[in-house]
């Protein structure tokens, strides 16, 4: 069996196809953060202000939210991370998402990716994500809901990539 290598200029180094598939996993999972709205308020001063009257759950994520992706993911190798994301919230934890995205300028397919997954929403408006995809590891994210529910930012839990979600009115 013959096994093919790529070479990763940013990296300077030729990766395998085990390295280059772990990659591209944690390049998927940096597409497809989530983040919760959190019910928040501006002061005066345009800063948010979170209020203990405001709860969030599962149902303060309905609809649909577009995504920009940025990061860094550091294993196997270090790698710039950039991409987009449609994700739809079905308001009881479980979310679609079609997302495309690139590692180091190199697209990671040739159209949109589908995943399915599932989400929690705690009272406080932070929460978790799991997103899966068809040809990549499970990702989990680490979610903070804001704006009444119409922002919501996540990190992926392992490295250094998040992303900004925007609710689409």
């Amino acid at each position: 069996m013959q096994t093919s290598t790529r070479y990763c200029p940013t990296l300077r180094k030729t990766l395998s196809p085990t390295h280059a598939i772990r990659l591209t996993a944690a390049a998927v999972a940096v597409m497809t953060m989530l983040t919760l709205p959190a019910y928040s308020q501006e002061d005066g001063g345009g800063r948010e202000q979170s209020h203990a009257s405001d709860v969030c759950s599962n149902r303060t994520l309905s609809g649909d939210y577009a995504f920009r992706i940025d990061g860094t993911v550091f294993a196997p190798a270090l790698a710039l991370v950039r991409g987009v994301a449609m994700t739809n919230f079905d308001g009881h934890g479980g979310l679609t998402q079609m997302d495309y995205a690139t590692v180091n300028g190199r697209p990671l397919s040739a159209d949109w990716r589908p995943a399915t997954g599932t989400y929690a929403v705690n009272t406080d408006c932070t929460g978790t994500a799991e997103i899966n995809g068809a040809s990549a590891p499970p990702l989990r994210l680490r979610l903070v809901v804001t704006r009444q529910g119409k922002e919501i930012y996540t990190l992926v839990e392992g490295n250094a990539s998040g992303s900004v979600g925007v609710k689409r009115e």
